[in-house]
């Protein structure tokens, strides 16, 4: 499970990344949880105290809240009780789901569908629109997609000429990180985002991956299920402790 942790890692690069110990400080101008916190990869020894103040120093001095993530596959219970003592708040537990790709994903489209390959600046453009996000975040998105330096497939899908979902996926030895799966409002719930996944896994396939990963919200159960349907099993979880 570690190994999902690092190909992670890698996949969605922090500006900064540096292990202290067990505890890997990541930051990145404060775009994504998962690129800003204080993530444990072991089970947190000596002085809790010490340890804490020394994340909360971190982020401090780079001007960001100090938030601390917590996955499931290493013992931190007590720590885990300390931060909650000190009235660090548990929110967006989510799961880490995994799949083998050793065979191909049946993956065909009607003819009205049709598939592309984008650069980051035009997929972001696609992701921003189908998703409403609001757009104050998306240079600090953009310097996170292009510090990846692994191979990367931004696709985005069309119904009959129109952007409908998009996403993208990173490969980092051997395995596949699905991100950023989007459908636009009107077109959900109606098997894109499932044949989006599907085209990018078989292009993972394709460039060698023998396996994939994928994190989804705990709340979401659309998603999860949406993901169990395509093959993907719980891995472990994790969750986020914030001020």
């Amino acid at each position: 499970m570690l190994d999902i942790e690092l190909a992670g890692f890698r996949a969605w690069p922090a500006t900064e990344e540096i292990n202290v110990r067990g505890i890997v400080l990541r930051r990145s101008a404060g775009y994504t949880k998962r690129a800003n916190s204080a993530s444990l990869i072991e089970s947190v020894q000596g002085d809790f105290a010490a340890r804490v103040r020394e994340c909360e120093q971190y982020f401090e001095l780079n001007k960001l809240p100090c938030i601390f993530r917590l996955p499931a596959f290493c013992e931190h219970s007590r720590f885990d009780e300390y931060l909650n003592s000190l009235a660090y708040r548990l929110v967006d537990r989510s799961f880490v789901m995994t799949r083998a790709l050793n065979v191909s994903v049946e993956s065909s489209v009607p003819d009205n569908i049709a598939l592309e390959y984008l650069n980051l600046r035009e997929w972001l453009e696609h992701f921003y629109r189908l998703s409403g996000n609001s757009p104050d975040k998306r240079t600090a998105h953009l310097e996170i997609l292009e510090r990846i330096s692994d191979p990367v497939c931004p696709m985005m899908l069309l119904r009959d000429g129109s952007p409908v979902a998009c996403g993208l996926g990173v490969l980092s030895d051997g395995a596949f990180g699905v991100f950023d799966v989007v459908t636009g409002l009107p077109w959900r719930n109606k098997g894109y985002g499932a044949a989006l996944v599907k085209s990018l896994l078989n292009w993972a396939r394709e460039q060698g991956a023998d396996s994939s990963y994928l994190q989804v919200v705990a709340e979401n159960q659309v998603a999860f299920k949406l993901y169990e349907s395509l093959g993907y099993a719980l891995a472990y979880e994790y969750w986020y402790r914030v001020k």
